[in-house]
């Protein structure tokens, strides 16, 4: 935790929603994710600092099929290897961005 108690994944979350209209999906810890338009699309994005691993995944999967979108993305934090197949990341995101610049 960092400024103010938000973590660091909240924290580009909000820099994403200050850039983009959307809204907070989830802020559990491990599970930021944001709606956000990007052009004409509905984005959804997993804010991730940690590896992932089965069970985040599990957790992703039951809260994004609450939502409808148009695309999914993963934004890493770090470049540190998960623990799931790149395969199971590849059927769930559209694209896996590694810095706010690529948005």
């Amino acid at each position: 935790m960092s400024e103010r108690g938000r973590s660091l994944e909240e924290q580009i979350a909000e820099k994403l929603l200050e850039r983009f209209v959307g809204f907070f999906v989830s802020r559990r810890d491990g599970l930021v994710l944001v709606k956000i338009k990007v052009k004409d699309k509905t984005v959804l994005v997993w804010i991730r600092a940690s590896p992932i691993t089965e069970k985040a995944l599990r957790l992703y999967n039951r809260v994004a099929s609450k939502h409808h979108f148009d695309e999914a993305w993963l934004f890493k934090l770090k470049r540190e290897a998960d623990y799931v197949s790149f395969k199971e990341l590849e059927e769930r995101f559209t694209r896996t961005i590694l810095s706010l610049e690529e948005f």
